[in-house]
């Protein structure tokens, strides 16, 4: 959505260019039709230039959910996006003084609209009636710059040329806190699900105000003439801001560093974030277009690393209709032999003192938890019958279709069985060994079982099940001992402890009563892993704890 000199509101799309329009104003040719005056244009029946809107989405198939700003006006508009037309109430000031911003809650009940008096107005989206007026003593002295409420309608933030930030009580209208800045604010941005607010001033800086402490917790600094616009990204990470200084800046909340800069030919006049942040829009001097930029963090691995302002700053072309070639020094001003040099692979262990998980999907060790339900489950409802069968003194042969054998057949068979009597070998005298077995055994020769685990995980959970069972319980629990030593070892070693914990559970739910009864045997094992593990775990449960306590803290 965009506003222009034109005196038009658009609705512009990214999927298909048909479903592009300008909202409708009314019947305003029929209107320049019947006007005596000579009027030479229809533009000029057209509202006055609309100078900053606001929308929301909410309440958009129900009524009016855009609010616009007009140039030297005391009334702001509203408009329908359902419609795709302007709707019927007008916003004015009590005082009759210009309307310099407006706002919309996170509800899409209400209105917000800012006076260049200081005044700010509140007004029912559906009825157009009005509510309440934020004022008072403490009102701001100069031009309203910015307008904000956060989610649950407990506050309404307002930010002024006056260089004070309010906080005013939604219900009542009085004054919660105020922010001194000390220089002329021109821009506000709140984002609702962090809290957080960004604001703009005179001074070329944009500072992060944390509204649960009304204190600042970043300052950004680095533009080189006035500040145009700013944004915040969905997620709240990034900010991006751009200048008269023909600049785009990417910041990072979390570091406070530059991560992203480059220039443009024409000076962007602002900028905005697709909903789901995969596109960034700009809009710049004397040029018509709104410029769309690909988030490139979203569609391939891309380093970010902190910016100094001394470094060179790379002259990007604009986007335009027909595209252009892919280059890794415009997108996002990144050096591609910079950025190809850098490699890093991420170590399996930070440190020999931290627990670290083994970064399997959950369903790796998860199901193997749940592995009976499961298979309970997927059991059939109904087994498949079985064709009747012929009476059991009658020889039949084998097969879906029984079929009665002849006498002579019969006698073959007979001999035949014999025969395969003969060859056939008992099970008891030979003991299978698994590849899972072998590298166990293996490793337990070494006692490094990295290469065992290894191959555990690429196992599913009913692999991992058989396995388990498969484990043989001759020459003392030799099988089950080894096991043991092996979870033992993992544990030490602070690897993979989610998945050593679902192993651990599954074995003792096999042979529990296999160890209960032969604990003379396995209970040392046991015992040196229970340990082992409580040890771990008392100092996980302690670090938990201490961080809850921290944050609670910071809470109060």
């Amino acid at each position: 959505m965009s506003a222009a000199g034109d005196r038009s509101l658009r609705i512009f799309s990214l999927i298909r260019d048909s479903q592009s329009v300008e909202l409708s104003q009314g019947s305003i040719l029929k209107k320049f039709n019947k006007s005596k005056d000579h009027i030479r244009s229809i533009d000029a029946l057209k509202l006055p230039q609309i100078t900053q809107f606001s929308s929301s989405e909410v309440k958009q198939k129900e009524w009016d959910n855009i609010i616009s700003c007009h140039i030297n006006n005391n009334g702001a508009r509203t408009w329908s996006f359902q419609s795709k037309a302007i709707g019927k109430h007008v916003l004015r000031t009590l005082d009759g003084s210009y309307i310099k911003v407006s706002n919309i809650s996170a509800c899409g009940n209400f209105g917000f609209i800012g006076s260049s008096s200081g005044y700010i107005e509140m007004y029912n989206m559906q009825s157009g009636i009005h509510r309440r007026t934020f004022a008072g003593e403490d009102k701001h002295m100069k031009a309203i710059s910015g307008i904000a409420s956060d989610a649950l309608n407990r506050i309404v933030i307002s930010s002024s040329l006056d260089g004070t930030v309010k906080i005013w009580d939604f219900n009542t209208a009085k004054i919660k806190s105020t922010i001194e800045i000390g220089t002329p604010i021109s821009a506000l941005r709140f984002h609702t699900e962090n809290d957080l607010l960004a604001i703009v001033s005179d001074d070329l800086c944009v500072r992060i105000i944390d509204i649960e402490t009304n204190k600042i917790i970043r300052e950004f600094w680095g533009h080189k003439n006035r500040i145009t616009d700013l944004t915040f990204s969905p997620d709240g990470r990034w900010i991006v801001s751009t200048s008269l200084d023909a600049t785009v800046r990417t910041w990072d909340l979390p570091t406070g560093h530059l991560i992203d800069i480059f220039r443009v030919e024409n000076v962007p006049t602002s900028v905005t974030f697709s909903p789901n942040g995969d596109f960034l829009a700009t809009s710049h001097v004397d040029l018509l277009g709104i410029f769309l930029w690909v988030n490139t963090t979203l569609f391939s691995n891309v380093t970010l690393r902190r910016i100094a302002d001394e470094e060179d700053i790379s002259l990007v072309e604009l986007p335009t209709t027909l595209g252009i070639e892919d280059n890794s020094e415009d997108l996002f001003a990144f050096n591609s032999n910079e950025v190809n040099d850098v490699s890093f692979e991420t170590p399996e262990q930070l440190t020999e003192q931290m627990i670290t998980l083994s970064s399997l999907p959950k369903s790796k060790w998860q199901n193997l938890l749940n592995l009976e339900t499961i298979k309970k489950r997927n059991k059939p409802k109904e087994p498949p019958k079985a064709p009747e069968r012929p009476p059991f003194f009658l020889p039949t042969l084998p097969g879906v279709d029984p079929k009665f054998i002849p006498a002579i057949a019969l006698n073959e068979s007979e001999e035949k069985k014999k025969q395969k009597s003969d060859k056939t070998l008992k099970l008891n005298d030979i003991k299978i060994e698994t590849e899972f077995l072998k590298i166990l055994k293996k490793n337990h020769s070494t006692g490094e079982y990295t290469e065992f685990f290894n191959y555990a995980k690429t196992l599913n959970p009913s692999a991992i099940d058989f396995e388990l069972r498969t484990l043989s319980l001759d020459n003392n629990f030799e099988d089950l001992r080894v096991f043991l030593d092996a979870i033992k070892s993992r544990l030490k070693s602070k690897k993979d402890f989610e998945l050593v914990q679902a192993y651990l559970n599954h074995f003792l739910k096999i042979y529990g009563d296999i160890i209960s009864g032969n604990y003379e045997l396995l209970g040392s094992n046991l015992e040196s892993i229970l340990n082992e593990h409580k040890k771990e775990w008392s100092r996980i449960d302690e670090l938990l704890h201490y961080n809850n306590c921290i944050l609670e803290f910071f809470r109060k």
